[in-house]
């Protein structure tokens, strides 16, 4: 989620030489604003959207530069995003040729009968939230040097995809399990700039960390395999 953004670069490639090997084709650079010397400042934005066929969705950020001292300042932003859901998990079992599917499982001799999904029925499951902030403090040393750290936290956290069944109508679903996938991720840096006379310095140190998982579900898929090959 971009919240209190400065500027985007688009820099054509090759960048190798300051972003590495994988930036034979160009890079993005996503600029954050730093924090102000000797100013109180804050802005919220907020935003509100009804869903015809499901949950509303929202958006809200907080924006706040604050001195510390004359030469160190500190900058936060936190933001909530919830994209509502709008597809349906509806009652549904194991494919079969009465729901047009191209398999039969229900009365077959000797076949693996039918499984129902009547414990994960749900509304607007396709719903999506993330949330997070950012914090920064920079410290200005004296007219040639100075130093800033930073971290940046975001977590998602969504149900099923966004896709249907074209069996089931429009907007409408069948899983047997709750759809799920989560995403943590955080990095920090350390910056240190300072003029040399003879040079610039800039000494850059970042950290980044990312985990993430889910659950799909592939109940039909391995219904069918069972039944045609086992």
């Amino acid at each position: 989620r971009l919240v209190d953004i400065e500027r985007v670069e688009a820099l054509s490639g090759p960048q190798g030489t300051l972003y590495g090997s994988d930036a034979q084709a160009g890079t993005m650079r996503i600029i954050t604003n730093k924090p102000v010397m000797g100013e109180t400042s804050s802005v919220f934005d907020g935003e509100y959207r009804m869903n015809e066929e499901g949950d509303p969705s929202f958006r809200g950020s907080f924006v706040f530069n604050f001195p510390l001292k004359d030469n160190i300042a500190l900058r936060m932003s936190l933001f909530n995003d919830k994209d509502g859901g709008y597809v349906d998990n509806i009652y549904g079992h194991t494919a079969d040729q009465s729901f047009g599917e191209p398999w039969p499982q229900a009365g077959v001799a000797g076949g693996h009968g039918t499984l129902d999904n009547a414990e994960a029925v749900d509304d607007d499951v396709n719903f999506v939230r993330v949330k997070g902030g950012r914090v920064a403090l920079k410290w200005e040393i004296n007219d040639d040097w100075s130093a800033s750290i930073s971290s940046m936290h975001q977590e998602t956290s969504q149900g099923a995809g966004n896709y249907y069944d074209i069996y089931r109508g429009d907007l409408n679903m069948v899983s047997f399990v709750d759809d799920w996938y989560k995403e943590d991720w955080q990095a920090s840096s350390v910056n240190i700039e300072g003029d040399l006379g003879f040079a610039q310095l800039v000494a850059a140190v970042s950290y980044h960390e990312r985990e993430g998982g889910g659950v799909w579900d592939i109940t039909n898929y391995a219904h069918y395999w069972s039944h045609n090959y086992c």
